[in-house]
Formats: C-alpha cells, sequence, structure tokens
C-alpha cells in the first residue's frame, strides 16, 4: 500500500485496497461491465475479461491498477485503473485516470475517494508532473469528488474511434 498524505485510508481500516489478484479477473470484469452498462456503453464481459486479463499482466511501471475489498479475502467492490501518459498539456510523464467504478451498493462510503487518492499517491512517489481524468457529463458525484481533491475542469469533448467499427 502507498502512503497516504490526503488521510481518507487512515479511516478506512475496515476495508482493504490492493493490487487484484488472478481471482479478481471475474469481479475486475463484471465492475467494469456494470459501469459500462450506466453508461450506455455496449461492451460483454467477455471483452471485459480482456481487459482484466491486460491489467493483471501490466507492467506496474505503467498502469496502476488497485481494487477495494470489505475485508481480506473479500470480493472485490470497486476498482481503480490509471496508466502512464507522455502529457502535452502537463508537460512531461503524467497519469491518466482511465476508470474508477464502485458497486452501488457500496457507494457513499468514501471507497472512490480513497482509490482516486491511491492513484494520486503513486504518481506523486513516482514522479509524475500530475494527473489527467474525464468524467462523464452529468455525473455529478464524479464532479464533485475531482474538484474536493483539487483537480481543475477543462472545457474539451473527447472522441474515441475503434478500428471494431470497421469490421461491422
Amino acid at each position: 500500500m502507498s502512503r497516504v498524505c490526503r488521510g481518507t485510508l487512515r479511516h478506512m481500516s475496515d476495508f482493504v485496497f490492493e493490487r487484484p489478484l488472478k481471482r479478481d479477473r471475474r469481479a475486475i470484469a463484471r465492475l467494469l461491465l456494470a459501469d459500462m452498462q450506466e453508461q450506455g456503453v455496449p461492451r460483454t464481459e467477455t471483452e471485459l475479461l480482456v481487459v482484466s486479463d491486460l491489467l493483471l499482466t501490466a507492467s506496474p511501471d505503467q498502469v496502476f491498477c488497485r481494487v477495494a475489498r470489505e475485508k481480506k479475502g473479500g470480493p472485490a467492490v470497486g476498482v481503480v485503473i490509471a496508466n502512464v501518459v507522455v502529457s502535452v498539456k502537463l508537460a512531461g510523464c503524467s497519469v491518466w485516470l482511465e476508470h474508477l467504478y464502485v458497486d452501488a451498493e457500496w457507494r457513499g462510503r468514501r471507497l472512490g475517494r480513497a482509490l482516486v487518492e491511491l492513484v494520486m499517491d503513486w504518481a506523486e512517489e513516482t514522479g509524475k508532473v500530475g494527473i489527467e481524468l474525464e468524467a462523464y457529463q452529468g455525473n455529478t458525484p464524479a464532479g464533485i469528488l475531482y474538484r474536493s481533491l483539487g483537480f481543475g475542469r477543462l472545457s474539451r469533448e473527447r472522441y474515441y474511434f475503434s478500428f471494431r467499427w470497421l469490421d461491422e
């Protein structure tokens, strides 16, 4: 576990935050799938199992992934994923916070905040110049969380392209 300079984890002794284990493969895929369904993004559990496999085998220098558990050995109830990127905006190596999700029945317990703070601690400890992320428009709780942690808001649109679309 990383050092905690922001404090939330000191008050969460009932929860465990750790790197995912091989046995978390399906739980991570299900958490990601639940988020995609909430956002209206068409993904399958099979596709997200591929993502889980990538997370489990990724270099810890390039990908930061942690799961939240209610207790040691318990199921994953939250996940955060962040990648090291070269940022023009921040002028150096930074972290792209790719994904944050807490199961609906576990929300409101500061798990999301704790997971983001872990990313912040890791980014700072490893000499990154900052963190970038995106939140879905209308996701007020995420906006409140990120602003409360000191993130600034950009006015821009994000686009994406999938090579799968060419085959469809």
